[in-house]
């Protein structure tokens, strides 16, 4: 029997042997890799062409992307009504990404501008909803809903001002209103409104908007002397506009004109004793403020307390030389007690024993009895003569003073002055 040779591998032959073995190995294994990177390649190509997110915030994402806002609004409503066990999203992203969506609702101009009509509202809440999440300023998408309001408010404000000046002013109104919906105490959109709405005699609206912008703080003189008017003039409810002017008072202490509002209407709602203690606390602060002393004055001339008026009145006059209400006012007092004098002898009956000569006699005893009444007016209707000359009343009045007084080429010269105005507003 012949035995075989056991094979005898040198060193180096071993070395081939193994080197060919862990080859065949490697090229095994390379191919299978090889197959797998093919797979994987073709997966991915497969993939790359046909893909179709899972998420319905994801889907409403791509048709946002492919401006499909309809399809958009359905995925990304779906994803906020379906989500797990009920609960809201947390997430800033997914609320960013509906903002986003019912933003460009809101601002498209084509076939999805009627999809929701509180697009805009919806866009505001999820923009600021992606803030309170976040909770931070240096969010990522808190500034990014930021940056979204910001303009969503600048769009609507400046869609006022367009539409405002081509004289459009109704749809200037809904454009602030609009604006209102994004930033609700913005105090522009809140005043550019309230005068808008004025302008159109909408004073319901007006009165809103203006009330608003009190609220917050922001209001400056003109709206709230707006708002006075408002109620006072158009709604004739004074009670609200003494509400708003006591508010103003308090806001705008050194502003008289509010409480010149106040005491006015006091005294003509009879209130006598109230705007009294008004007047006098304020002078109390206020000494030198001849206003004040004009309304104590006015106060005492609407209670038939005469010798009072005067004192307020004088005291004004000293305060302000110039002052001509007080001026008037206080040459009026006299001139009604010299014209009351006169009406009384006028008024007296001739009776049945008329006699001329009693009569004439009788007539110059009230006219020197009145005489010193319009001799102490004079001066002050003429100090007001030279403050306001083309004052028809004044000049009718200080002509019947000169006629009174005996003084007919000064009553002539007003008569005069009286047709020259009189064919001046006939030219007019």
């Amino acid at each position: 029997m012949k035995l075989r040779r056991k094979l005898k591998l040198t060193k180096k032959m071993r070395n081939n042997y193994e080197f060919r073995i862990l080859l065949k190995q490697n090229t095994t294994m390379m191919k299978s890799a090889i197959r797998i990177i093919i797979l994987m390649v073709l997966a991915s190509t497969v993939a790359f062409g046909q893909y179709e997110p899972k998420g319905k915030v994801s889907k409403a994402e791509l048709a946002l992307n492919a401006n499909k806002l309809d399809e958009a609004k359905a995925e990304i409503d779906k994803a906020f009504e379906d989500n797990v066990k009920g609960k809201i999203t947390t997430s800033s992203k997914n609320w960013y990404t509906r903002g986003k969506i019912y933003s460009a609702i809101f601002k498209d101009e084509g076939d999805f501008k009627d999809l929701d009509e509180d697009a805009l509202a919806k866009a505001v809440e999820s923009f600021n909803k992606v803030i309170e999440l976040e909770g931070k300023e240096n969010g990522t998408y808190t500034f990014l809903s930021s940056q979204e309001i910001q303009s969503l408010y600048n769009s609507t404000i400046d869609s006022g001002a367009t539409a405002y000046n081509s004289g459009d002013l109704e749809t200037a109104l809904e454009s602030f209103k609009t604006a209102l919906i994004v930033k609700p105490e913005d105090s522009l959109a809140l005043l550019y409104g309230g005068s808008v709405a004025q302008e159109l005699d909408n004073y319901d609206e007006a009165a809103e908007l203006y009330d608003k912008l009190i609220r917050s703080g922001n209001a400056g003189e003109s709206v709230y002397s707006s708002i006075i008017y408002i109620y006072k003039a158009q709604k004739e409810d004074m009670d609200k506009a003494m509400e708003y002017t006591d508010m103003a008072i308090k806001q705008f202490p050194e502003n008289k004109s509010y409480m010149q509002e106040k005491i006015y209407y006091l005294i003509t709602s009879g209130k006598s004793k109230e705007a009294e203690q008004q007047i006098m606390s304020q002078i109390e602060a206020h000494p030198d403020d001849a206003l004040l002393r004009f309304e104590l004055g006015y106060l005492y001339d609407e209670k038939g307390e005469e010798d009072k008026a005067l004192d307020a009145y004088g005291m004004a006059i000293e305060l302000d030389p110039n002052y001509y209400d007080a001026i008037f006012n206080y040459a009026v007092i006299h001139y009604n007690k010299g014209a009351d004098i006169i009406k009384e002898f006028n008024d007296m009956p001739l009776g049945s024993n008329y006699n001329p000569q009693a009569y004439a006699k009788k007539e110059k005893e009230y006219i020197d009895k009145a005489k010193p009444h319009f001799e102490t007016a004079l001066p002050y209707f003429e100090k007001a003569y030279s403050i306001k000359s083309d004052d028809v009343k004044l000049i009718e009045i200080l002509g019947g003073v000169y006629k009174q007084l005996g003084m007919m080429e000064k009553y002539n010269e007003m008569n005069e002055k009286l047709s020259t105005l009189e064919g001046d507003e006939d030219m007019e």
